[in-house]
């Protein structure tokens, strides 16, 4: 299972309109935590157009609670992927659709 695309070059500072931007984000497909895939555009499309923005997007997935997968599982591995990626003295934002 692919958990993680990085969807665009690390950008250390960007600009959005008159706003100058230091920040990234940490993005999630929805699902309910039993569904989605890091393909859909709610996924990497979303991931994709704040990076065309100037804002670092990492579009990451989590185990699904299905098969003997239970709470808090998907809840840990969106924390533990937040944490993987907020290493910087950047602010550094969670979000996604649904479940995310």
């Amino acid at each position: 299972m692919e958990t993680s695309i990085d969807t665009c070059t690390r950008y250390p500072l960007g600009v959005v309109g008159e706003l100058a931007v230091s920040a990234g984000i940490v993005w999630f497909h929805g699902g309910g935590w039993v569904g989605g895939e890091l393909s859909w555009p709610e996924a990497s499309g979303v991931a994709d157009g704040l990076c065309a923005r100037g804002i670092d997007a990492v579009a990451r997935t989590y185990r699904k609670a299905v098969d003997g997968v239970h709470y808090p599982v998907p809840l840990d591995d969106v924390v533990d992927a937040f944490l993987e990626h907020a290493t910087d003295d950047r602010d550094w934002f969670i979000g996604g659709a649904s479940a995310g």
